[in-house]
């Protein structure tokens, strides 16, 4: 079954046809105009729901839907003149959307009551360990394509001792039931919560990083079939009061360099929070250690690959690298959309600092405008922007060097990629540092 979908925001379209498409078993049929819908309605007769991002009653697309009886979701901005009506089958949602409530909407609009993946969520092994001591949820193992046991029941016991069984077994992964999938996310946000209570000056870096990297892995792959919620936002959050805590306790960055060796399974969640430990490191360098500061930057880390539909294209830093990769033009279009579709992702968390979005959008921006998605040249890109930049291209580096990386030769690096603007006063501050022996 399918559902035509009208919007003239490319990257609202974007986003909605990718979590309608990973989340139910419908297909998307984009329309780039009203007239358009309206003719796709009129062509196909596996249409289930027509969705449409127009203030305008006088909509051909919504007179067909209506004539064929195809129930309509209408997107309405809040200080435009749509309300809510009486017609049967037809929903009014208000910009900017909860993800999460659209979906549900288009669950309901379509009478679509099968996902398209399965009815379960993957959770690393090692992560069961973050989530207590007994489970507010149950917890399956995968025999086949489609057949799941159940190996823990809700309120049994889960401790090391389980951990080493299915470990022995060779599993590094279990699956709990979707609907149980944000209490999993509760579960993790509190024990992090009281890892940062108390006296935390045994908690060690190494701790701090490992735990922040695999509880980053469950928040994409919540936030890939939830959206933004409060639960993945509860998470997110005591993460980056967890670097924030790291980063005061004012380690090297070379002390950083060895940790951040540890973890590079999943290379987006390793990047993210290496990423955000990096970042947040170098502000502090600068002398732009705020509170706030740091709070800006860290969320920038953790949300900023969040819209890649698929997270092994996180290991480009190029447009080149994804050449390498084999993607095609089509998908390679797509990734360089990804900065601003996490922007906008950004923006549907509560309270969330303005500057945020902008860190994200330009985070693969360059000095001389050779950048994308807006080939923003130095005079365009902020100064956290240009920070966030440098610490990403330094992750990069250490992923593809490991341990023969070299601070100096990323300087010299630096001075061809980063010669102008904000990023020469980073440099400074990144050679002041080895100056001090601060590094």
């Amino acid at each position: 079954m399918k559902i035509v979908l009208y919007t003239q925001d490319e990257v609202l379209l974007d986003i909605l046809s990718i979590a309608i498409e990973s989340t139910l078993s419908l297909k998307v049929e984009p329309a780039t105009s009203d007239e358009e819908a309206m003719e796709v309605l009129k062509s196909k007769s596996d249409i289930t729901v027509l969705v449409i991002d127009k203030e305008d009653e006088l909509s051909p697309a919504i007179a067909q839907a209506r004539k064929d009886k195809i129930p309509v979701i209408r997107l309405a901005s809040v200080n435009g003149n749509i309300r809510p009506n009486n017609v049967v089958g037809e929903f009014v949602l208000v910009k900017p959307l909860v993800i999460q409530n659209f979906i549900e909407l288009v669950r309901i609009a379509s009478k679509d009551n099968t996902p398209k993946d399965d009815k379960f969520c993957k959770v690393r092994l090692d992560t069961l360990l973050l989530a207590g001591n007994t489970f507010s949820f149950d917890v399956y193992v995968r025999l086949s394509e489609s057949k799941f046991v159940k190996v823990i029941q809700q309120g049994d016991a889960f401790d090391s001792g389980k951990y080493a069984h299915f470990a022995g077994k060779g599993l590094s992964s279990l699956f709990v039931p979707k609907e149980s999938f944000l209490e999993y996310l509760r579960s993790m946000a509190a024990t992090l919560s009281g890892s940062m209570t108390g006296d935390n000056q045994s908690f060690s870096l190494e701790s701090a990083v490992d735990m922040s990297t695999k509880v980053h892995e469950a928040v994409y792959n919540s936030i890939q079939v939830f959206g933004i919620t409060p639960e993945a936002q509860q998470v997110m959050k005591l993460t980056i009061d967890l670097a924030a805590h790291s980063i005061q306790k004012n380690p090297r960055l070379k002390e950083l360099y060895r940790v951040l060796l540890n973890n590079q399974e999943n290379f987006l969640a390793w990047h993210s929070i290496a990423l955000c430990y990096i970042a947040g490191k170098i502000s502090t360098l600068m002398s732009w250690d705020s509170q706030n500061t740091h709070y800006k930057i860290s969320l920038a880390a953790l949300m900023h690959d969040m819209a890649l539909k698929k997270s092994e294209w996180s290991k480009a830093n190029s447009l080149a690298d994804l050449q390498k990769m084999g993607l095609t033009e089509t998908e390679i279009l797509e990734y360089t959309k990804h900065p601003l579709m996490a922007a906008d992702l950004s923006k549907q968390m509560a309270d969330y600092p303005g500057d945020v979005e902008f860190i994200i959008a330009q985070h693969h921006e360059l000095p001389d405008g050779s950048g994308f998605p807006h080939h923003l040249n130095h005079t365009k890109i902020s100064p956290l922007s240009a920070l966030f930049i440098v610490a990403h291209d330094l992750c990069h580096k250490l992923y593809e060097l490991g341990e023969v990386f070299d601070m100096l030769r990323f300087l010299e690096e630096f001075d061809q990629k980063y010669p102008l603007g904000y990023f020469q006063k980073i440099r400074q501050a990144l050679e002041e540092s080895i100056k001090n022996e601060t590094i």
